[in-house]
């Protein structure tokens, strides 16, 4: 219960920031960078879970430098946001990600799967366009854009 509500806190944090409401509020590259910590913490999370550490060495390898264009324009995004928070408020994010896919793990009997698909799927591809398919269900959109609780977008993403 500690958990679910640190995690609502971090979550209220960030949604809290500078951030403008409606549908595709992010530009391409926001929304590939936010969808790209997305994938990333799922599949970190998905190898300590389901022992694919191998597979996720893969990943970070192969998409290296693809990751970390993304993680900077991450954090460009936040300080755009809120320059005086940016810095707390990716970390934020990025824990919160984590924190969700965690969560997932322990209530979706179809996580590992999940995960051996999407890292499946970003084998020999670029990262731009497997995280356009959305290969995990930790949805952004509903953080993106922030138009509603901190608890209706943790809900959500829980439901998925």
């Amino acid at each position: 219960m500690k958990r679910a509500l640190a995690g609502s806190a971090v979550l209220a944090l960030f949604l809290t920031t500078n951030v403008s409401a409606g549908p595709g509020c992010e530009s391409p590259q926001g929304e590939a960078a936010l969808r790209t910590a997305a994938l990333q913490q799922y599949l970190m999370v998905a190898a300590l879970t389901c022992q694919r550490v191998p597979a996720y060495n893969g990943f970070v390898v192969s998409h290296q430098r693809e990751l970390q264009e993304s993680d900077r324009a991450l954090l460009q995004l936040f300080m755009r946001r809120d320059s005086q928070r940016g810095d707390a408020n990716y970390n934020a994010y990025k824990t919160w990600l984590a924190n969700a896919a965690s969560m997932r793990s322990l209530h979706d009997p179809r996580f590992c799967e999940i995960a051996d698909s999407a890292f499946g799927a970003a084998v020999g591809r670029p990262l731009v366009d497997v995280v356009q398919e959305r290969p995990v269900p930790l949805d952004i959109n509903e953080v993106e854009c922030a138009a509603n609780s901190p608890m209706q977008h943790h809900a959500a993403l829980e439901s998925r």
